[in-house]
């Protein structure tokens, strides 16, 4: 608290050695002729010892009686206790005024401190109800997951199913139409030589026809050669007969060869 004298000095006083004591006393050591000499750093053993002695015999319990007006305690050592005064005085005053800012600040973060507690507890309810949400989508999820692959499985199989069944009716469609083919062919061979032989056949009786035709004009000439004689005869009796005659024989060969057209 106070200034150590560190500067030797040639001769030791009555109040250096007082002020000494009374420093190491305030200090809560006990006040020896050691302590005083090295806190002096001068000084005989007689004559501190002797000085020592009054000290303690003025100050029972080796502690002096602190009076502002005490006449055993040197100026010097009432200014140092003035300034000691002042300066607790001040730090009294600071630390009422640390005390209302800490006080007014632990107010302020104890009101913090529980809304940040309302906040957490919030925060608590909304982690577990997340936390709830995540086991149920989880659930979900698992499940989902489960019918996923048990449609995947049936999927796979339906549509092996399809394409075993696709190929077997590929398969009876392609054999079906080999046959249909086969037959078609054997048909149209079949057909194609009837209508062959149809054809021949209308051939040779178109021929035919065309032989009849011509020999049914030949008549038809002889028919009208005869005619012609018979009018050149002058004969018109036997000439109408005949030239009926002819006639008939006539539509009867137009008829005949009309048919045969």
């Amino acid at each position: 608290m106070f200034e150590e004298a560190t500067v030797p000095r040639a001769k030791v006083t009555k109040d250096d050695i007082f002020t000494a004591a009374h420093e190491i006393s305030l200090n809560r050591e006990k006040p020896t002729l050691a302590a005083i000499r090295k806190k002096l750093g001068a000084g005989s053993q007689s004559t501190i010892h002797k000085y020592l002695k009054e000290w303690q015999n003025a100050s029972p319990g080796d502690e002096l009686e602190v009076e502002d007006n005490c006449p055993s305690i040197p100026y010097i050592y009432r200014e140092a206790m003035e300034r000691d005064k002042i300066k607790l005085e001040g730090q009294l005053i600071s630390l009422r005024s640390s005390n209302e800012t800490l006080s007014f600040s632990y107010q302020k973060s104890q009101s913090k401190n529980l809304k940040l507690k309302n906040e957490n507890e919030a925060m608590s309810q909304a982690l577990l109800k997340a936390e709830h949400t995540c086991e149920v989508l989880k659930v979900k999820e698992e499940s989902f997951e489960t019918l996923v692959s048990q449609l995947k499985d049936s999927h796979e199989k339906v549509m092996e199913k399809l394409i075993n069944d696709n190929r077997a009716r590929i398969s009876e469609l392609m054999l079906e139409l080999k046959n249909t083919m086969l037959d078609s062919k054997d048909k149209s061979q079949s057909l194609s030589s009837k209508l062959h032989d149809e054809i021949m056949l209308e051939k040779i009786n178109v021929q035919n026809e065309i032989a009849k035709v011509a020999t049914l004009k030949k008549d038809l000439q002889d028919a009208n050669t005869q005619i012609q004689k018979l009018k050149a005869k002058n004969d018109n009796t036997a000439l109408m007969a005949k030239l009926k005659k002819l006639t008939d024989e006539n539509c009867k060969l137009v008829g005949r060869l009309t048919e045969g057209r």
